[in-house]
């Protein structure tokens, strides 16, 4: 499962079927000039601006006409069959609305103008979902460097190396992965040609968006009957649990030879903000108790117990949250490791003795969840 906070679409051929379109628009462009298509043409132009694609056009041709000439010309062309006769690919709009449910942010990379992308997106009722639209025209140069990629993921203040980009020409999948994203490949007869390598350069290939990939978004956590036998289902975070299901959670204590424990302060806009408390969390799917503690531990605090025996010094089945609570106790003696705090969840961290844990709990400072400290510490 690749995992992803943005998600950039190209159009043509990737969202919109419309690559049949351009064939017919350049066969009537070129025919009115004499010409056929000559074989290559349009994956040539496709990953290119309007304006590159018309200088492309004079040059190979020949022709003494303006570029600004020829892409009015393409454009009146187009602007009728975007706005009528351009439908979907196959199950776009159903990966869309998923992504956009589950938060993701959505924006469009294409080298269609304005006044041809807006009317189609409409048309098909994909318009609103998108958070960002950029085009070719926004930027300096086409397809075959990273520009109006770059610019979508800055717009969507999102770094580029959590996006992914979904295209079907092989010189954008080149330059949007240069810029350090995750892209896919999505098949398209006309860029057919260049599958393989497609595949070599981009992280993934598919036939439509019925295989896109979908991002991990938010814990995912085993669950257990009763009797802490592990069932076949796993739960979402934020989803309900079903009667008679539980999941796992860990509290973690450190202590050293001095008789200090390792607290850690909550971030100010967490639930209990800026309380004190030991280091604790849900456990993730395919985890065991163990693993879970260590981990945690590390994400939050940069303290790797790998090498330390730990111990269970307290298990309960609690029906109110429907989870089993192990509490872990690990000695790491006289080790001083080097706190490395994540940001998000702590903002603090200290050694402290019992003495300075009754006095957190004195004040009211001490997250309610750990009231039975003095049973372990």
């Amino acid at each position: 499962m690749i995992d992803f906070k943005a998600a950039i679409f190209d159009l043509d051929g990737t969202l919109l079927n419309s690559m049949d379109v351009w064939e017919k628009i350049d066969i009537e462009f070129l025919a009115k000039r004499g010409y056929g298509v000559p074989e290559g043409y349009i994956n040539e132009i496709c990953a290119r601006s309007f304006e590159e694609a018309a200088e492309y056009t004079i040059k190979l041709f020949g022709f003494q006409e303006k570029v600004d000439d020829i892409v009015d010309e393409w454009n009146t062309m187009a602007i009728y069959e975007y706005s009528h006769n351009i439908n979907l690919t196959y199950y776009a709009k159903e990966y869309l609305e998923q992504l956009k449910s589950a938060g993701i942010k959505l924006a469009v990379a294409t080298g269609l103008p304005k006044e041809l992308y807006e009317p189609a997106l409409k048309n098909n009722g994909i318009f609103e979902l998108f958070d960002v639209m950029c085009s070719t025209n926004d930027v300096s140069r086409g397809k075959e460097y990273p520009d109006v990629f770059l610019l979508a993921s800055e717009k969507l203040c999102v770094n580029p190396k959590d996006c992914i980009v979904f295209e079907d020409v092989l010189p954008a999948i080149k330059s949007s992965k240069s810029a350090g994203m995750k892209v896919y490949g999505i098949y398209d007869k006309y860029s057919e040609i260049h599958r393989k390598e497609i595949e070599q350069i981009a992280d993934g290939y598919i036939m439509n968006f019925k295989d896109a990939p979908f991002p991990f978004v938010g814990e995912l956590w085993d669950l257990y009957d009763k009797q802490r036998n592990k069932t076949n289902l796993t739960l979402r975070r934020g989803q309900p649990i079903l009667n008679g299901l539980y999941h796992l959670v860990v509290s973690i204590w450190v202590c050293n030879s001095k008789g200090q424990y390792l607290m850690s302060q909550r971030h100010p806009e967490k639930n209990y903000p800026e309380y004190w408390e030991c280091t604790g969390g849900s456990v993730l799917a395919g985890e065991t108790s163990l693993q879970g503690a260590i981990r945690e531990v590390k994400e939050e605090l940069g303290v790797d117990l790998y090498k330390y025996s730990g111990k269970i010094v307290k298990s309960i089945l609690r029906e109110d949250s429907q989870d089993f609570y192990d509490v872990w106790m690990f000695d790491i003696g006289e080790d001083c490791p080097e706190l490395i705090l994540q940001k998000e969840e702590v903002i603090n961290a200290k050694w402290m003795n019992v003495s300075e844990i009754d006095k957190l709990y004195e004040q009211g400072m001490l997250h309610p969840l750990l009231m039975y400290y003095k049973d372990v510490l």
